[in-house]
């Protein structure tokens, strides 16, 4: 769970894949809602407005792409 006008929380994803990756990205399924960026293997998530969205966060590396979706769930104060 993400607060509007927090600072963004973030949380290294690393444990989520396995084997060696070359590059993570990350997309929020409502961009209006909250805002999903990556640093290395760290994600921050920032809420923008309350409700509910999917973030999915893609690894990449040699032997192809992988994926972890889930939702996030965007409050006030």
């Amino acid at each position: 769970m993400v607060y509007v006008d927090d600072p963004p929380r973030t949380f290294d994803v690393s444990s989520s894949f396995t084997g060696a990756v070359d590059s993570y990205a990350a997309l929020a399924g409502n961009p209006n809602l909250a805002s999903a960026t990556m640093t290395g293997s760290r994600l921050s998530l920032t809420g923008l407005a309350t409700g509910v969205t999917t973030v999915t966060v893609r690894a990449r590396s040699p032997w192809g792409v992988a994926l972890q979706s889930f939702r996030v769930t965007v409050r006030s104060r």
